[in-house]
């Protein structure tokens, strides 16, 4: 997708992908149990546009709030920051969380900012205005995702994300040579997320030595003492570990022994 061109985000229409807010506002609380199911699904339950406006009394806007999820390492964040009113373009905020994380320039050109949906995923080039994609977001979810309700721009299927992740055209060989610490653990974050998703293919021959690498990364080499019988297939923790759609492939006992197995083998 090219360039966007278009109005100034000042003027661009409120929809239900662009909101405005009081300035003084109390956030939606998900119920329980969803908050319960995962950290996805307690998000997705209290999902707010990552893209608001926030309004004096007056009607006039105050300031602009943008939220970007940042993929690092074992963990993710969400990136917050303020905007005057008017247009940002997508190299505002890339450059902001740049220098966040502590990026160099070289490893800051390795990361794009995305729009993530429901089977909808749009890698904005650096001069395009965030306000003039989002009042078109759900245009581009009825023409490329087919979801007919979404000519209502407040549907749920509208829901969206700002995700800081890896560069589309990047190559595996830039990937690889990469030797600055910060960028590495981002692309791991992104790998390690596309892996247990399953937006990543992977066999459970791979997803056993995946996660005992994991292991060994986050523990140190395998001891009985530290790695007790149970582990792993107490309380379901090798999830933690094996891709979602994987889950039901094997019984957690089992589960248990072939990453034990691997990540024995791998200590030392």
């Amino acid at each position: 997708m090219g360039a966007a061109k278009g109005p100034s985000g000042k003027g661009a229409p409120t929809t239900g992908v662009v909101k405005r807010v009081n300035t003084v506002h109390a956030a939606r609380k998900p119920a329980q149990e969803i908050q319960k199911r995962s950290p996805d699904a307690a998000r997705e339950a209290a999902w707010l546009p990552p893209l608001q406006r926030h309004v004096r009394p007056d009607g006039s806007v105050e300031y602009v709030t943008v939220r970007v999820r940042v993929l690092s390492g074992d963990t993710d964040h969400d990136f917050n920051a303020k905007f005057p009113d008017g247009p940002i373009e997508a190299r505002d905020i890339t450059d902001v969380i740049a220098a966040k994380e502590g990026l160099t320039s070289l490893s800051a050109a390795l990361f794009s900012l995305w729009i993530v949906g429901k089977d909808l995923e749009i890698q904005l080039q650096p001069d395009m205005d965030i306000f003039v994609i989002m009042c078109k977001w759900y245009q581009f979810m009825m023409q490329y995702a087919h979801f007919p309700e979404a000519s209502n721009p407040n549907d749920s299927i509208n829901r969206h994300w700002f995700i800081y992740r890896r560069e589309a055209s990047l190559s595996r060989q830039l990937e690889i040579t990469c030797k600055e610490d910060v960028a590495i653990k981002l692309l791991y974050g992104e790998a390690k997320r596309n892996i247990h998703s399953g937006r990543w293919p992977c066999s459970i021959g791979d997803a056993i030595s995946l996660a005992a690498l994991q292991l060994q990364s986050i523990s140190g080499d395998y001891h009985v003492k530290k790695n007790p019988h149970g582990y792993l297939s107490r309380n379901d923790a090798y999830k933690n570990f094996i891709p979602r759609h994987l889950h039901g492939k094997l019984k957690p006992s089992k589960w248990e022994a072939a990453l034990t197995m691997q990540y024995k083998e791998n200590s030392g």
